[in-house]
């Protein structure tokens, strides 16, 4: 909505300061407010950790925020490797929410699939600000997929 106003040289445009401070919701914030957290909330798209890893066993990489300090936790990107080269193909999400900090084991296991129909399972030990691999990452087509990136959600 545009509001314009009559002046001696014609019709200008008003551009009010904002409305939003004067609008409360029923929690007691003003919607200007309600604004700032809600884009506070939303993750940056740099990704916290990239790189080339298979995830074997002791293999480990610290993506640069904790899980306890993302918003939902961690996206783990998985890109088809053929012996230690990563193509740009078959990327595969798997997604460890922060409510894993909870539980009392560390392991996550991500079925995904591969490149001609393929099943490829990828087995991690997930703590607060470190991901471990382990041996299983590199039997059979388990070697297919590589980790290439580590995002918030």
């Amino acid at each position: 909505m545009k509001i314009k106003n009559k002046t001696s040289q014609g019709w200008q445009e008003l551009y009010p300061e904002t409305l939003a401070k004067n609008v409360k919701l029923l929690n007691g914030q003003n919607l200007e407010e309600f604004k700032e957290e809600v884009e506070n909330r939303l993750p940056d798209d740099v990704p916290l950790w990239e790189g080339n890893n298979l995830m074997l066993e002791d293999q480990i990489i610290k993506p640069s925020k904790k899980l306890s300090d993302c918003n939902q936790g961690w996206v783990l990107r998985w890109q088809n490797a053929n012996d230690g080269v990563v193509t740009n193909s078959n990327l595969n999400y798997m997604y460890v929410p922060k409510v894993h900090l909870t539980s009392s084991g560390t392991g996550v296991k991500g079925i995904m699939g591969g490149i001609s129909q393929r099943i490829i399972s990828k087995y991690v030990y997930v703590r607060d600000g470190e991901i471990e691999g382990h041996s299983i990452n590199i039997e059979e087509d388990n070697a297919k997929l590589s980790l290439t990136g580590v995002f918030e959600y």
